[in-house]
């Protein structure tokens, strides 16, 4: 796998846009079916907003971690939009994070998928100190795409 930087993010557009694109298309035929297509949609809009958050950011720096949240539950307290910050990247990217985590238990009953087999782990995803938001970005869109290649085989 190659590596995601600032300079490739148009291709992460683009994988973006062709899994919206197959979303699209696919017509739910069962509750199954749709469970695990809400899931995905759900994922790939956090995924979008997450990498929209990360390549165009915030006029504003954020301070630390916990500065950043005090500020943003504080917006909530006074029942302010919390709509921009840097800190909507992250936000929408675990918001991503959970939704994928949703849909293997669902794509292994509806498609009979061998124990473990076919659907993909979760990798283990170096700390943001480590690793840039859109490098997890880009990780959470293969797993997206993984997800989608099982429910929609080419």
């Amino acid at each position: 796998m190659s590596v995601v930087t600032q300079n490739n993010a148009p291709d992460l557009a683009a994988r973006l846009a062709a899994l919206a694109g197959r979303l699209a298309q696919f017509g739910a035929e069962s509750r199954e079916e749709e469970a695990i297509q809400a899931h995905m949609v759900a994922a790939l809009y956090a995924l979008r907003r997450a990498f929209a958050w990360e390549t165009t950011g915030g006029a504003a720096t954020p301070g630390t971690p916990c500065e950043e949240l005090c500020r943003v539950a504080a917006e909530l307290r006074d029942g302010e939009t919390t709509g921009e910050g840097p800190w909507l990247a992250g936000f929408y990217l675990a918001a991503a994070e959970q939704r994928l985590s949703l849909i293997p238990p669902k794509l292994k009953s509806y498609r009979k998928v061998e124990a473990q087999g076919d659907v993909p782990k979760r990798r283990s995803v170096k700390l943001a100190t480590q690793t840039s938001r859109v490098e997890q970005i880009a990780a959470a869109v293969t797993r997206l795409e993984e997800f989608l290649n099982i429910l929609l085989p080419e």
